[in-house]
């Protein structure tokens, strides 16, 4: 098992019931390819750089993981057709700097 940080950007205009869903659904697909979540990071609303279908921000959450080699790439396709995602983002936990540092 390998550890992973997922980074994803949900619709800014869902209610807060609609995000928590959203994310709880992102981990039993992880749950359901074998993976195991260890945290998970609510970092709000923040502003795009440039607009995202049609949006000036979005809410962030970030998500750390274990999960079996080939796991991540499964993950990713079942996450594309979930429509209230703007962007994700996987990448292995030991090329991550600290979530702490990032967030000053």
């Amino acid at each position: 098992m390998r550890d992973y940080e997922m980074m994803i950007i949900i619709d800014p205009d869902l209610d807060d019931e609609t995000k928590r869903k959203t994310v709880e659904k992102i981990e039993s697909i992880i749950k359901e390819k074998g993976g195991e979540v260890k945290e998970r990071i609510d970092w709000g609303m923040r502003k795009f750089a440039y607009p995202v279908k049609k949006k000036e921000e979005g809410h962030y959450y970030i998500l750390k993981f274990s999960t079996p080699g080939d796991a991540p790439l499964d993950i990713r396709k079942e996450l594309r057709l979930v429509r209230e995602i703007f962007r994700l983002m996987i990448i292995k936990e030991e090329n991550v700097t600290s979530t702490r540092k990032r967030r000053a």
